[in-house]
């Protein structure tokens, strides 16, 4: 079972990658709009989720998600979403 301090290291260092940043630097209450976080970005991170925790998000799930501020935040609403299925 993945803990959410898993998934928050996880989400960091997946932004960190897209968002060409060291995965040190991110915290948890770092905004995804100082990541500077577009729709694209966001949804290659929600492939990555969807590959590593073998789940699918519906357009619903996805759509949720950009209603994230923080990775904190992200990383909450994907939490609630594995322990649901």
């Amino acid at each position: 079972m993945t803990t959410p301090s898993d998934l928050t290291d996880f989400l960091c260092t997946t932004l960190a990658l897209a968002c060409h940043r060291n995965a040190d630097a991110l915290t948890p209450a770092i905004t995804l709009a100082d990541l500077n976080v577009d729709s694209l970005t966001l949804v290659a991170v929600l492939a990555q989720v969807e590959a590593v925790f073998t789940v699918t998000l519906t357009d619903d799930d996805t759509i949720a998600m950009f209603e994230a501020v923080t990775i904190a935040d992200l990383s909450e609403r994907i939490a609630r979403l594995l322990r649901s299925r």
